[in-house]
């Protein structure tokens, strides 16, 4: 962009009329699905996107992994099958390397 154009949009963004946020609507329930997902279920009936335990966590931030532990460990989550993925922690590199 050159000089004119950011002021433009400068100017532009200036002139922006004020918004008032729309409200977020909370879930009224929650409805879980037979291969185990959940998915919102709003006042009006209307369901939301399905998503995992798993993803919820990691939305919030948190670490999953000893969380999965637990819960196959516990019997929560069933049908667990191995995959040949391998996770590692990267090795650190020295300096120059």
């Amino acid at each position: 962009m050159n000089e004119i154009e950011l002021a433009r949009l400068a100017d532009g963004l200036r002139n922006l009329a004020e918004r008032t946020p729309e409200p977020v609507e909370e879930p009224s329930a929650w409805l879980q699905h037979d291969d185990g997902t959940w998915s919102p279920v709003y006042p009006d009936g209307r369901t939301g996107t399905s998503f995992s335990y798993a993803q919820m966590i990691a939305y919030k931030g948190e670490d999953i992994g000893a969380l999965i532990t637990a819960l196959v460990e516990a019997g929560s989550v069933t049908d667990v099958q191995p995959t040949t993925v391998e996770v590692f922690e990267p090795k650190a590199t020295e300096p120059g390397e």
